[in-house]
């Protein structure tokens, strides 16, 4: 955030808690009581304007559309044309205004409606609207038990307004129909002082006195949502206490107590209260004013200056150019957060200089605390033009305030050289991580381990002992014919190949009947055929979101909990991980006969807390937490592989691998996650605070007489350690094409980007959330529809009681935030749609809701759950949602 001192001017008048105004071009401000003074920001230079017509003080002052200023006294309200009134001053003429309204009393605050018909005048506890255009008074609003503070009207609706007030309370009016929309609870301990209206959305943020900013959604139908909040006390005592650590840190001094928390605490504070630091004081945090700006990035874009836009692709541009920036005004700082993060992006204490354009170079202004803010945004300008009237001083100085995209959305740097892709940026070459990546696999990379012939050969083969003529005995392969020294003597079995004994009796068993129902099996020309043509099938990436129940069914024969649910790639299957210690597979499309398709995976000791898919969908994967791994496929009823310890390791030795010391670890904690990686060639788990990349080999082939002999096997590759956390919560990675990217989010609260080409950590994000994540997702799009690159860098996050969050692996900074669904204590889980328009999130209030990506607001609330929805997922190929409860009913939507 780049801040500069344009100009300050001095006033005659003290008063506390004025309204002064600002539109881009113009500032306006009370000035010796009944007059109000005007500056050109074009150049501050010239000579004021002085606007004189009240008898009383003037209280308030609001631009409108254009030149239009409000001037509100308690003797009357006045409108004045600036560009008029400028020309007639310079002509030497007398500048008058017209009045709108007399003998109001004392205004507080005043504002216009987006086309200037009407004004919002705050007297006391009422709002008194009146007409711009004609004297006279439209409506007075009453209801408020205490000092209305500020009223804003809808930027899209021009007679809807917004009120708060000293009662803790907000309420929305509709002026055209005289009648009250909403009207709020007591919200917090401290009272509304400011609020704000969003240009491109239908929200309203509002600041209170205790330092809290909440931004809430204004519906259609009445309805108002919180969408998100920001604590600036907290957000000042991170800025300050990271700069007060900086600079103990640059001093050297480092002090290292064995006391306890709670006498080091008042210790401190005992010698901070002795010896104070000098030059500093104590810094409120109450929110004067807010104001939603265009990040500079994109404010001048038509008139080809600022920085470029990063992103080129259609979801990603959508992203960044509604992304606004909400600045926020306390009483000791100015603060710059996004507005659909609420997350604070930029911090400027006013008590540390500021550099002057208007005096000589390197020349610094020091602020005081402020008393009054006001900001404004031309069309053709790039800055955010910053108005503060002193608290204790007569002055009002003029910054220019930037908000620059670059400090929030972009930059970042990676230490790992096969997962970042250059770009010039500002004339630099940064680096820049993501999830496809054009670079070749490391000489030692993890990626090359390789299963060799005489480790998949095997172990030695079957050998007959027996005598020689001297009586020592010798070994011969099985199979030959041993010494047969009389003709006339037959050995069974060791006769010539010729003569086989004859099969006296054969029983047939399992015999079924056939039934006009059954049908013969499909030949595989047809099969090719008709994968052929389900592979040419587009996902319909402009359909509607799924909105429509046809289709409930649980899943087992008792009520049992639906742990987690995962779908094919080819979307013909959907795997449910049970809490009853085993995994069904159902046939899609959901219908009667889904449960007679598909199969049933018995064998876990434990519930099944992960499932997935092979990349062709013939094998299936699950974890359970009796800490053990199966491999399952369709055509038999028992695991193909099962792992239950880490085995011997694989080490790249640059053409294959080679076999490491052997050794064998049973896992001693439950397998939160399972998947198939790098296109089914190899399986990760995670395990405690590690997660496991293994080799396999499966092999099918049984031995009639050892049938409990399995000889699929696998081995580890490497394991990798999440730093500074007990548990991996969550884990993602993509199977559905190379990826060199590998995340995990643990209790922490952090989420740890692994480069699996390299084997090491690349980048941590930490706090994340305000509680450990329970949930990752990628977008990994579907085989039937294609993105951009750029699409695929995006993924989720989600925590109990913090919502969901939308990142960006290449900025590592969260995009979107997304709330209005209810997770306080279960697990609920989302998901990208294929067409990366809309996510999906399970919800508490046995509904699940879907987002739109762009705006941050859920557009659809789907009901008819009967308990809490912890699992969701798109089909690959069909806009179809598919949700489950917690009390193991599956539900099926489709677009309308």
């Amino acid at each position: 955030m780049a801040l500069v001192h344009a100009k300050s001017m001095s006033l005659e008048s003290s008063s506390t808690h004025v309204q002064v105004a600002c539109n881009g071009l113009y500032v306006a401000s009370p000035h010796g009581g009944r007059t109000v003074v005007v500056w050109s920001l074009e150049d501050i230079s010239e000579e004021v304007l002085e606007l004189q017509g009240h008898s009383r003080p003037v209280t308030a002052v609001s631009f409108g559309r254009g030149s239009l200023l409000c001037s509100c006294a308690d003797d009357c309200i006045i409108l004045w044309n600036i560009d008029q009134a400028w020309n007639t001053q310079k002509q030497g003429g007398r500048v008058k205004g017209r009045v709108v309204g007399q003998d109001l009393g004392a205004v507080q605050y005043c504002s216009f409606n987006k086309d200037c018909s009407l004004i919002a005048l705050c007297v006391g506890k009422e709002v008194v609207a009146i007409g711009a255009e004609v004297e006279g008074y439209d409506c007075t609003l009453e209801g408020h038990m205490a000092r209305v503070n500020c009223a804003e009207f809808c930027q899209d609706r021009p007679f809807m307004l917004v009120t708060a007030s000293d009662d803790r309370t907000f309420k929305v009016w509709n002026i055209s129909t005289s009648e009250l929309i909403y009207q709020s609870s007591v919200i917090s301990a401290s009272p509304f002082l400011c609020m704000a209206m969003s240009p491109s959305a239908p929200h309203v943020a509002l600041g209170t006195d205790d330092g809290i900013v909440r931004v809430y959604d204004l519906e259609d139908n009445g309805q108002v949502r919180l969408l998100s909040s920001l604590d600036c006390k907290k957000v000042s005592s991170k800025f300050e206490g990271h700069e007060n650590k900086t600079e103990t840190l640059s001093r050297g001094f480092k002090k290292i107590s064995s006391l306890p928390s709670w006498k080091t605490h008042s210790m401190s504070c005992s010698q901070d209260h002795e010896d104070p630091p000098r030059g500093q004081m104590e810094m409120g945090s109450s929110v004067l004013a807010l104001y939603f700006a265009v990040p500079g990035s994109f404010a001048d874009e038509e008139t080809g200056e600022g920085d470029a836009a990063p992103y080129p692709t259609s979801v990603i541009t959508d992203l960044v150019k509604s992304t606004l920036n909400l600045v926020i005004g306390t009483t000791g700082a100015i603060i710059l957060s996004n507005a659909k993060t609420t997350e604070a992006v930029s911090y400027f204490d006013l008590q540390d200089p500021v550099q002057s354009i208007a005096m000589q170079k390197d020349k610094e202004i020091s602020l005081s605390l402020a008393d009054t803010f006001a900001f404004s945004q031309p069309d053709s300008n790039p800055y955010v033009w910053c108005c503060i009237r002193s608290l204790f001083g007569k002055t009002l100085d003029i910054l220019q305030l930037k908000p620059s995209l670059t400090s929030s959305l972009v930059g970042v740097s990676a230490h790992s050289e096969s997962v970042v892709s250059h770009y010039v940026h500002h004339d630099a070459t940064q680096t820049e991580l993501t999830v496809l990546s054009s670079a070749p696999l490391c000489l030692k990379s993890p990626l090359r381990a390789e299963y060799t012939e005489r480790e998949l050969g095997s172990a030695k083969p079957n050998v007959t002992v027996g005598l020689n003529a001297k009586g020592r005995s010798f070994k011969k392969p099985a199979g030959q014919n041993p010494f047969i020294f009389h003709d006339k003597i037959k050995s069974s079995g060791y006769g010539s190949p010729k003569t086989r004994p004859a099969v006296m009796f054969q029983p047939k068993t399992n015999i079924k009947k056939k039934t006009p129902s059954m049908k013969s099996p499909v030949k595989p020309r047809k099969l090719e055929q008709s994968l052929g043509a389900a592979m040419m099938r587009e996902y319909p990436i402009n359909s509607d979101p799924p909105t429509e129940l046809v289709h409930k069914t649980e899943v087992a024969e008792r009520s049992t909990s639906i742990r987690c649910i995962r779908i094919s790639g080819n979307g013909k299957a959907l795997a449910c991980g049970l809490a009853n210690k085993t995994a069904q597979v159902l046939a899609l499309p959901l219908d009667g006969t889904s449960m007679d398709k598909g199969f049933h995976c018995s064998g876990h000791n434990g519930a099944v807390s992960s499932v997935s898919w092979s990349h062709d969908s013939k094998w299936l994967l699950t974890g359970s937490v009796d800490k053990t791994v199966k491999i399952w496929c369709s055509s038999y009823s028992e695991p193909v592989l099962t792992i239950d310890s880490v085995k011997q390791k694989l080490t790249p030795d640059g053409i294959g691998t080679k076999a490491a010391k052997g050794y064998s670890t049973q896992f001693d904690k439950e397998i939160k996650h399972v998947q198939f990686y790098y296109m089914n060639k190899f399986v990760i788990l995670t395990h405690g605070n590690a997660f496991h990349m293994l080799k396999y080999h499966l092999d099918t082939s049984k031995d009639e007489m050892k049938r409990y002999v399995c000889n699929s096997r696998y081995k580890l590759v490497k394991s990798f350690e999440m730093a500074n956390t007990q548990q991996i919560t969550a884990f993602s990675a993509v199977n559905s094409f190379y990826s060199y990217i590998a995340m995990c989010t643990g209790s922490n609260r952090a989420v740890e980007v692994f480069d699996m080409n390299v084997g090491k950590s690349v980048q941590v994000l930490g706090d994340v959330h305000t509680r450990p994540a329970h949930a990752l997702c990628q977008n990994q799009g579907s085989a039937f529809v294609s993105h951009p690159p750029e699409n695929y860098d995006l993924f989720l996050t989600t925590a109990v009681t913090d919502g969901v969050k939308l990142w960006d692996l290449r900025t590592s900074k969260c995009v979107c935030k997304y709330e209005g669904h209810k997770n306080r204590s279960h697990a609920c889980g989302v998901a990208f749609s294929p067409c990366s328009r809309f996510i999906a999130a399970g919800s508490e209030d046995k509904s699940a809701y879907i987002y739109d990506i762009r705006t941050g607001t859920y557009l659809h609330k789907l009901s008819g759950h009967t308990d809490v929805v912890s699992e969701v997922a798109y089909h690959p190929l069909y806009c179809q949602l598919l949700t489950v409860s917690l009390d193991g009913k599956l539900s099926q939507f489709d677009a309308k």
